[in-house]
């Protein structure tokens, strides 16, 4: 994340321009919110971990789904030509209609939460797997089989690698909005969560509580995608080196 600001001066001088912006001519303001998430600090901390915790997870799981759809869609043509429009089919329903569903079946839980996250995260990581799969130079993979290499050869050194770097620009588009799922779900039903804790500054009119606890989630959205990040480059890394 650093290292992306600093090769964005102009994005990162755009960015300090809104915020003083914001403080001057935006009620409230910027301070303000600090002020107050400072000042709440103690009530919202438990909603915000139960928030992170279901969007964590839900990212995890979807990742493995994706891993899982990716090699069993890149195994056989039948199973990809079968599977992959039903995954675009699947993104056609707003999150807002699906959670509902999902609460009705399984109840006020957190098992509906992180069904959510995974549907709402799942799609990204899929699609950037398997279009870097077909991206892969069939030259290589003839060349390795030439050489005597079998099928988990070519998966090892020729589509693994390639896999890798779609899997992690997948999944930094998914750590955007992996606490939106949890959000939604919180939103519908439950007793903890940053969605639960916006519903009650919501009502009782405490306009900067609910400023704050936005203010909060795209500071941890920043910090998932920029853990995410610091992952893709130890890993690329460690890949090329390999």
């Amino acid at each position: 994340m650093i290292k992306f600001l600093k090769n964005n001066k102009i994005c990162l001088g755009t960015l300090i321009g809104i915020l003083i912006l914001w403080e001057l001519f935006v009620t409230p303001s910027l301070t303000d919110i600090i002020r107050e998430l400072i000042k709440e600090w103690q009530n919202i901390y438990p909603h915000m971990i139960h928030t992170l915790i279901l969007g964590v997870i839900g990212l995890f799981l979807s990742l493995v789904l994706s891993i899982v759809l990716a090699i069993v869609m890149d195994s056989s043509k039948l199973i990809k030509e079968s599977i992959y429009p039903i995954i675009y089919i699947s993104q056609l329903l707003p999150m807002i209609v699906v959670a509902p569903i999902f609460v009705l079946y399984f109840g006020y839980t957190s098992l509906p939460k992180i069904l959510l996250v995974i549907v709402g995260c799942f799609f990204p990581i899929t699609i950037n797997i398997m279009n870097s799969l077909m991206e892969v130079d069939k030259r290589k993979i003839d060349m390795i089989r030439n050489m005597g290499g079998n099928k988990y050869d070519v998966f090892r050194y020729i589509k693994f690698p390639k896999a890798m770097i779609g899997m992690m620009a997948g999944l930094k588009i998914s750590g955007t909005f992996c606490l939106s799922g949890a959000l939604i779900a919180e939103w519908l039903g439950g007793t903890k969560g940053l969605g639960i804790y916006m519903i009650i500054a919501k009502k009782s009119y405490n306009y900067l509580a609910l400023y704050s606890a936005t203010l909060l989630i795209v500071l941890l959205s920043l910090v998932i995608v920029g853990v995410i990040c610091l992952i893709e480059g130890i890993v690329l890394k460690k890949e090329a080196r390999i």
